[in-house]
């Protein structure tokens, strides 16, 4: 069995739950619903991006003050933790929500790559900034996620997936090296 140095998380989703109705956002921005936020909100002239981006935060503070930790999270943090074993959260989320969640749950992680100081993903070059940051390859690093955008994240940049199975993702075909109901079962990789 492989093990791995260290490891970048989601948040949303996977480190911890904040119940975001990503449909309900679309329809609040009167956005269509097959398309990814962060990317048509790009394609917004810049003062209509200022409203959705309130809109935006508005749904993203409301999850994060309702958020808890996910199935079997706090004792994976908890080993890894205690192992040194070194950690990071990439998200898409901004980083005042993301501050907010990681303080309010305790999450031992200082590492944080938020849509302001990083290339969102899928873009690879989160993970590679992480990686020389740790002075280690991308191959040594697992990627735990839920989503497409977070196995794509983690194909690109050529580390290993491990999917987080939640009520979101349970009926979608998401590609993974691991899948997981609860991060407690990662604890064997490290």
């Amino acid at each position: 069995m492989k093990k791995y140095s260290a490891v970048i998380f989601d948040l949303d989703g996977t480190l911890a739950e904040t119940k975001l109705d990503f449909a309900l956002m679309r329809k609040d921005l009167g956005f269509p619903a097959d398309v990814s936020i962060l990317e048509h909100l790009e394609t917004l002239p810049k003062e209509k991006q200022v409203i959705a981006n309130q809109i935006i935060l508005d749904h993203e503070m409301r999850g994060a003050h309702n958020s808890y930790l996910t199935r079997g999270a706090d004792k994976l943090l908890n080993h890894l933790e205690q192992n040194k074993i070194p950690m990071a959260i990439q998200t898409r989320n901004c980083k005042e929500v993301t501050d907010l969640v990681v303080e309010k749950l305790s999450i031992p992680i200082r590492l944080i790559l938020t849509r302001e100081n990083s290339a969102p993903k899928p873009d690879p070059s989160g993970v590679h900034e992480i990686a020389k940051q740790w002075n280690i390859s991308p191959s040594e690093i697992l990627y735990v996620g839920d989503s497409h955008y977070d196995k794509k994240t983690s194909q690109n940049a050529k580390s290993d997936f491990a999917l987080f199975i939640n009520e979101h993702n349970e009926s979608k075909d998401i590609d993974h090296e691991f899948k997981v109901d609860c991060l407690s079962e990662l604890i064997q990789y490290f």
